[in-house]
């Protein structure tokens, strides 16, 4: 009786544990992506970007605006943003798979206050 016992909930645990790591998948998101902002359903912009990540910050280049962005991966989460000459952009999504994320992006400051959502794929 203590030996069926003891196997299930060593089994319990096993599922436990197997499961988190599954949920908490990690990307490393490094490398060049092409990225679409649509605003209103329309194409907004059209980005080329250079992510670097270390652990789970990561360096964002926008090479066609020349602009750096922080943030941070956090399981299927991304979230990075930058401040220019008093406007803030943000982006918030979700990473699909190793070569996917779309979200959602916010403008502010300056008499801007504007939002619309995102696209990119891993080159």
């Amino acid at each position: 009786m203590k030996k069926i016992f003891l196997f299930s909930a060593i089994s319990v645990i096993l599922v436990v544990v197997l499961s988190s790591c599954f949920l908490l998948q990690s990307y490393n998101l490094s490398g060049k992506w092409s990225a679409t902002m649509y605003y209103q359903g329309q194409t907004f912009a059209a980005l080329t970007m250079v992510i670097t990540q270390n652990g789970n910050s990561i360096t964002v280049y926008d090479t066609d605006d020349s602009i750096n962005f922080t943030g941070t991966v956090n399981g299927n989460n991304v979230q990075f943003s930058a401040t220019n000459s008093g406007v803030s952009i943000s982006f918030t999504g979700t990473i699909s798979d190793s070569t996917h994320m779309s979200g959602t992006w916010t403008i502010t400051g300056s008499s801007l206050n504007e939002s619309g959502t995102w696209s990119a794929v891993k080159q």
